[in-house]
C-alpha cells in the first residue's frame, strides 16, 4: 500500500467516524479542523484505524495522533507499508 493509499483510507475512515464529507478532510487536517474530533471521537477513530489496518497503538501514542500527517506516519512506522 503507497503512502498515498494510507493517507487516503485515513480520509475515509475519518469522513466516516466524524460524519462529514471525505472532500472536508485532506492532508493537512487536523483535530481542530473538525467539530465532532473531541476526545470520544477520538477513541471511535483509533478504533477503526486499528481494525483497518491491523495494529495497535499504545496509551502513549494516542494523544499524539492529532492530524492526517501525523496518523499516517504513525501507522507507517507500525506496519511498514
Amino acid at each position: 500500500m503507497s503512502n498515498m493509499e494510507v493517507e487516503q483510507r485515513i480520509i475515509q475512515i475519518m469522513a466516516s467516524t466524524f460524519g462529514v464529507d471525505a472532500s472536508q478532510i485532506n492532508s493537512t487536517s487536523r483535530r481542530s479542523d473538525l467539530k465532532n474530533w473531541d476526545s470520544l471521537g477520538q477513541l471511535r477513530l483509533v478504533m477503526q484505524l486499528e481494525s483497518e489496518f491491523g495494529v495497535s497503538f499504545s496509551i502513549d501514542e494516542i494523544p499524539e495522533l492529532n492530524s492526517v500527517e501525523e496518523i499516517k506516519t504513525k501507522l507507517i512506522a507500525l506496519k511498514s507499508l
